[in-house]
């Protein structure tokens, strides 16, 4: 295979697992194209690998967004037109998740001009040590069994700032998220399944952003051979994400998340490094 395109596939794989673990996507989708001289600025590329993410996070809570809908429009008609009584949380569910997605879609608009500045690897290194101690420390918190319906809405607000942030080289969106979900007493599962969910809305936000880019540029710089390492990508950020989703499901049945702190830890001495012999 074209040594081109093979970049291509390890790009979307990276970029996807990335997008769903306590480890920061940014900083992955940054130094990989530092490191191996790799354009991952062009719009399509990354329109088609949030693409991929996206369709893993619809495939794996296909159910429960199905039930959401259900009872969205369920609790939307006169109480006497309606057959059964609404699930409640699920309605909570889905209004917490559209409160944390206004915050997050201001990141997710900023994320398509920052992906074009260059990357700082000492502020990299900085925020990913940050990030990984924001990792480590909520495993060692007592738990709790929150759920939406006990959170208020600053709360909510608070989550899609999180997400937003992760726009930042170093910050992770899922670590940051749970980092706060953990800390405020929220049950594991639970909140890993509304960060999960959250992240899949921020992703919904970015891809609209990415097409609107695309038609800014006017397709610069398309090409069959982009276009189709675009699709490999898409392809290996959708299983990359299939992985990381099904991993943070086990981790938070009892193992917890810390584990990933200690790759965070060493990616942002690897970064330091860096720093130093650029």
């Amino acid at each position: 295979m074209n040594n081109h395109l093979l970049l291509y596939l390890f790009y979307g794989l990276i970029a996807g697992f990335s997008e769903f673990t306590p480890v920061s996507a940014s900083a992955h989708q940054a130094l990989f194209p530092m490191l191996l001289g790799f354009d991952s600025t062009w719009p399509m590329l990354r329109f088609f690998v949030h693409a991929g993410a996206l369709a893993a996070v619809v495939l794996l809570y296909w159910q429960r967004l199905n039930h959401i809908y259900h009872e969205m429009r369920l609790i939307s008609l006169p109480p006497k037109q309606r057959k059964r009584p609404p699930d409640i949380e699920a309605v909570l569910d889905a209004r917490f998740t559209a409160m944390a997605s206004v915050p997050a879609l201001i990141g997710a608009i900023c994320s398509a001009f920052l992906c074009r500045s260059g990357i700082n690897l000492l502020w990299l290194a900085v925020l990913l040590i940050f990030g990984a101690v924001l990792t480590y420390v909520p495993d060692y918190v007592p738990g709790g069994d929150r759920k939406t319906g006990s959170m208020t809405p600053l709360e909510g607000l608070l989550l899609g700032v999180c997400a937003g942030c992760s726009i930042i080289p170093g910050i992770s969106r899922v670590g940051l998220m749970l980092a706060l979900g953990l800390l405020r007493k929220c049950d594991r599962g639970y909140i890993l399944d509304l960060v999960l969910l959250t992240s899949g809305v921020m992703l919904a936000e970015m891809i609209l952003v990415d097409f609107v880019s695309i038609l800014i540029s006017g397709f610069t710089g398309f090409s069959f051979l982009r276009l189709t390492g675009c699709l490999l990508a898409a392809a290996t950020s959708f299983g990359g994400a299939i992985g990381a989703i099904l991993m943070m499901r086990f981790l938070s049945v009892k193992p917890g998340f810390s584990g990933f702190a200690f790759y965070g830890w060493g990616l942002g001495l690897f970064s330091f490094i860096l720093y130093l012999m650029v």
